[in-house]
């Protein structure tokens, strides 16, 4: 993974529900925690020069599917992440604003 430490502390600062950030079962999955016990675990692969990551908005500490997902393709791992934290993060402020 390309992106640092400080990258990663950015994105907490940008994105206002994200209260924090862990790195999950290896360096290509992260998580970012959220309030309301709801957690964003994203998932990156590269595919030759391209990225594709998998977002998944869920409960904290859920395992399997959650109760959103997003599958973005971009040219860097900043740009996927980014895109799936739009989505998912649009998607809950949608729901709890219902």
């Amino acid at each position: 993974m390309t992106l640092s430490a400080d990258d990663l502390s950015n994105l907490v600062e940008k994105y206002q529900p994200i209260t924090r950030y862990t790195i999950g079962e290896n360096e290509r999955h992260i998580m970012f925690h959220l309030e309301r016990d709801k957690e964003i675990s994203v998932l990156i692969n590269q595919n030759d020069e391209d990225f594709e990551g998998l977002g998944q908005l869920r409960d904290k500490n859920e395992k399997g599917f959650g109760e959103a997902s997003s599958i973005i393709k971009g040219n860097s791992e900043l740009d996927v992440i980014k895109k799936i934290l739009d989505s998912l993060l649009g998607y809950n402020l949608k729901k709890e604003n219902k």
